[in-house]
């Protein structure tokens, strides 16, 4: 950031994430500038508004101590916040980010508002999909399986196992490689190559 600081902290964040691949979320602070400057893609950021205070977290439950009206910040935003005032744009062009206020308490935190914890693990598969494929650059890649692999495995537990029974049972249907696919429980995995048995 230092080396595109030119006197305008914006205009060095911009260049600076301009450079950026993958998944981020950042906060920028200069000592000579009353301002914070942020940007996000691929990770979470949300802006917290209680008068003439904003606090910036990665998640809403870090602020809920201190207020529970926000702004949720997407992927490719810019934003610079003020005492005043909080200014978003997105490839230039101001936009406008809806204040939202969380009704749920700080309790119900680790469930994200859900009502149970299977319920916010499906709804949370397509963004860790997302970040799976951001975090390590897969967005251009291809699957290639080797001819000499005999078959392939779902290595699970929980929900995830059950999701690759359902797995199983598509691609009986669609399944587009020679190779049959087993969903395995990860307890059984661990036991097969477990030290113990060397015992």
């Amino acid at each position: 950031m230092k080396k595109f600081y030119k006197g305008n902290l914006e205009d060095a964040v911009k260049l600076a994430t301009n450079l950026l691949t993958g998944s981020y979320a950042i906060i920028v602070l200069c000592k000579d500038e009353q301002k914070l400057v942020v940007a996000k893609m691929g990770s979470p950021l949300v802006i917290g508004i209680k008068d003439c205070e904003k606090f910036i977290a990665s998640d809403t439950p870090a602020i809920l101590n201190y207020t529970n009206k926000v702004v949720y910040m997407e992927d490719g935003d810019f934003g610079v916040i003020t005492e005043d005032s909080i200014e978003i744009t997105r490839n230039g062009e101001a936009i406008h980010r809806e204040e939202k206020i969380v009704t749920w308490c700080k309790e119900d935190t680790q469930k994200g508002g859900y009502d149970h914890f299977m319920i916010k693990e499906i709804h949370e598969q397509p963004r860790v999909i997302r970040d799976t494929i951001l975090e390590n650059d897969l967005s251009g890649s291809n699957l290639t399986i080797g001819t000499d692999t005999q078959s392939l495995k779902i290595i699970a537990c929980g929900t995830s196992y059950y999701a690759g029974l359902i797995g199983n049972t598509l691609s009986k249907n669609f399944w587009v490689f020679q190779q049959p696919l087993f969903s395995v429980l990860n307890s059984i995995i661990g036991a097969q190559y477990s030290p113990m048995k060397q015992l």
